[in-house]
């Protein structure tokens, strides 16, 4: 008997806890005040109506039993209401211990160095977990990009340094958990993402992976991602300071407000990108593709651009200052607004570029090929520009061009 009367005690005492806790809280606070205004307009105001009514007694003794009737049913659906919001509240503790312990186990699999299979069981456990519980997501996708950071790290050591030239001979090996992680970021639900939340996969070797799907905000500075695969990507606003991206491919890829800050884009095919205000400042982009791109207002200040293509790129009011575009072919390419200042363009090919507007002040046009094909010089300044072709001037100025200092 006496178990059983603690057992109710504790039973008692365990609502009690739960109710004062919902009280605590801003929601629990205001179904309590409703709950007391009920109470006096519903309960005690009716009550002493009655009481303080000029009535007879038998039509108050019915009164009042109609309103103990209606106040029964009140209190009965009050209890129900709180019997289902403590039935709601144990399910989803139990389901934050369920979540709990699935985490801890896949955790305990994705750190099995011996099995592959097992730590690709634990890498889709986690997924699984990040769709289940929105809060454990941003800890889910922390969790992965550490496992990559620290499985895919650049290795630097004399022996990996022996082995590059075996790299370039088609032996990269891709490792399976690696690639599936990326796989798994890259189809997140990112609505249940934090705020400006990142994820840093920088220093790492992720050369030929594959990067499909969203990972707009991504780090990957100071990476090896020499021939990596990102078309059709969404890495808005993502960072790529120094990283290796020779021959990467970027076709059809949403790079708007991403940095490149000094990177190697040496033959990278961007093709079809949306580079809008992407910054190539300092950046290798040696025998680069970008063929029909939009990179309005895209930065190039003091970029290598030597022999890039930008068939039918749209350039407007891009910053070229000091690039070297040297036989760059700027073939229909839209250069409205466009500032390359100092630039180098020896031997470019501009025909039927449009340079209406653009700034040309101190450029090098040693054997430009093309100029008496460019659509419009209209504006544009060519103040002091350096080894013109023969009648050059003569050619812009018929044709709109002025000269001025300062653009």
């Amino acid at each position: 008997m006496d178990v059983k009367k603690n057992k109710i005690a504790a039973f008692h005492d365990n609502i009690i806890k739960h109710i004062v806790s919902f009280i605590k809280t801003y929601y629990g606070f205001f179904v309590f005040i409703i709950l007391l205004l009920i109470l006096w307009f519903l309960v005690i105001s009716p009550a002493i109506e009655i009481s303080n009514a000029d009535l007879a007694t038998e039509k108050k003794i019915i009164y009042r039993h109609n309103h103990i009737k209606t106040v029964a049913q009140l209190f009965g659906g009050i209890v129900l209401l709180a019997g289902i919001y403590f039935a709601w509240k144990r399910i989803q503790i139990n389901g934050e211990g369920q979540i709990t312990e699935r985490f801890t186990r896949a955790i305990d699999q994705l750190g099995n160095k011996k099995n592959l299979e097992v730590r690709l069981g634990g890498i889709y456990a986690l997924e699984r977990i990040a769709k289940d519980s929105r809060k454990d997501h941003p800890q889910i996708m922390e969790i992965l990009a550490a496992y990559i950071r620290e499985n895919a790290k650049i290795d630097n050591s004399k022996s990996a340094f022996k082995n590059k030239k075996a790299k370039f001979k088609n032996e990269i090996v891709i490792k399976e958990d690696i690639q599936s992680i990326l796989t798994v970021i890259g189809r997140r639900n990112w609505v249940n993402d934090k705020t400006g939340q990142l994820i840093d996969l920088s220093n790492t070797d992720l050369q030929r992976y594959i990067f499909k799907g969203w990972f707009k905000n991504l780090l990957l500075r100071n990476s090896q991602l020499q021939g990596a695969d990102f078309r059709k990507a969404f890495l808005q606003n993502s960072d790529f300071y120094e990283s290796s991206l020779q021959s990467a491919m970027f076709i059809g890829t949403n790079l708007q407000g991403a940095s490149f800050y000094k990177a190697n884009l040496q033959k990278a095919n961007l093709r079809n990108t949306k580079l809008y205000k992407t910054d190539f400042s300092c950046a290798n982009l040696q025998k680069a593709i970008l063929w029909y791109a939009d990179l309005q207002a895209a930065y190039f200040c003091d970029a290598n651009l030597y022999s890039a293509f930008f068939k039918g790129a749209n350039l407007q009011n891009a910053i070229l200052e000091q690039a070297n575009l040297e036989c760059a072919l700027l073939y229909e390419a839209n250069l409205y607004k466009a500032d390359l200042w100092r630039a180098n363009l020896k031997e470019a090919s501009l025909d039927r570029a449009n340079l209406k507007d653009a700034n040309l002040g101190w450029v090098n046009l040693q054997g430009v090929l093309g100029f008496k094909k460019i659509i419009s010089l209209k504006n544009t300044n060519i103040y002091n520009v350096k080894n013109a072709p023969k009648n050059f001037i003569k050619f812009a100025k018929k044709n709109g061009a002025i000269e001025k200092d300062k653009f």
